[in-house]
C-alpha cells in the first residue's frame, strides 16, 4: 500500500516530482516497448531511482499503469474552453460540456472505456482524483466551478457536480437532477462501446448522443 497521502501536505513537490517522473517513465515505456513490457526495473533504469520507491507512492504497478493511460483525457481539458466560457448559462455547460466529452472520447473510444468503466477502475475510484492532485487541469477560461468537476473521483461524482449549478439555479430538482444524469451516462456508456466495439462509427455515435441528450434535457428540466 503506498504510504503518500493525496490529501495532505505530505504531497511536498519533491515528492510530486518523484510521482511524475515515474508516470513520464511508464509512458514512453509504453509508446515504444508496449504496455506488457513495463517493468520496476526498467522505471528504476528510467528514472535513475530505486525501483521500491514506487511503491512510497503507488499501491502497485497498476496503480503506476492506470495513472499513465490518464492523459488520454488531455486533448478534452484543453479544448473545454472552446465549448464553455465563464458566465454561460449553466443548463447549456452542461449539455456542451457532454458534446465535449462526447466527441473527444469517441475518438479514442477503447482507451476512454478502459479508464472509466473497466473493473479496475470503477473498483479505484480515488485514483482518478489522486491523479489530478498530482497533474492539475489549467483553467483556460471555462467556468470556475468547472475544477470541482473535474477533480470528482469518478463518472457520476463529476456529473453530480456538473449538474449542481443547473439544479441551483431551477432548472432541475433533485430527483430530475439524477435521472438526468443516470439517463445520459447510460446513453452514452452505450454509444462509447458500439464505437469501441465498431459497431456504430464515431461521427454517427456523435450524432445520435446529441440527440439524445437534448431529447432528455428538455423532458426533464423543470423550467
Amino acid at each position: 500500500m503506498a504510504v503518500i497521502d493525496f490529501n495532505s501536505k505530505h504531497l511536498t513537490p519533491h515528492r510530486r516530482n518523484i510521482i511524475t517522473s515515474f508516470v513520464d517513465s511508464a509512458r514512453n515505456i509504453i509508446k515504444t516497448e508496449g504496455i506488457e513490457n513495463v517493468t520496476i526495473k526498467k522505471l528504476g533504469e528510467s528514472t535513475k531511482l530505486n525501483p521500491a520507491t514506487i511503491y512510497n507512492y503507488f499501491d502497485n504497478v497498476e496503480h503506476l499503469l492506470y495513472f499513465a493511460k490518464l492523459e488520454v483525457f488531455d486533448e478534452f481539458n484543453e479544448d473545454l474552453s472552446n465549448w464553455v466560457k465563464e458566465g454561460d448559462d449553466p443548463l447549456m455547460v452542461y449539455k456542451k460540456v457532454w458534446r465535449a466529452f462526447a466527441k473527444h472520447s469517441f475518438e479514442k473510444p477503447e482507451e476512454y472505456r478502459e479508464v472509466l468503466f473497466s473493473p479496475f477502475a470503477k473498483s479505484h475510484p480515488d485514483y482518478m482524483y489522486q491523479y489530478r492532485k498530482i497533474f492539475p487541469v489549467e483553467n483556460t477560461g471555462f467556468p470556475a466551478y468547472l475544477e470541482k468537476v473535474l477533480l470528482g473521483k469518478d463518472i457520476e461524482e463529476k456529473l453530480n457536480r456538473l449538474i449542481e449549478v443547473a439544479k441551483y439555479v431551477g432548472y432541475f430538482d433533485e430527483n430530475s437532477a439524477r435521472k438526468t444524469n443516470d439517463m445520459c451516462l447510460y446513453i452514452y456508456e452505450g454509444f462509447l462501446n458500439k464505437v469501441a466495439d465498431g459497431k456504430v462509427d464515431k461521427y454517427q455515435a456523435y450524432d445520435d448522443f446529441c440527440e439524445y441528450l437534448e431529447i432528455t434535457v428538455n423532458a426533464l428540466k423543470q423550467k
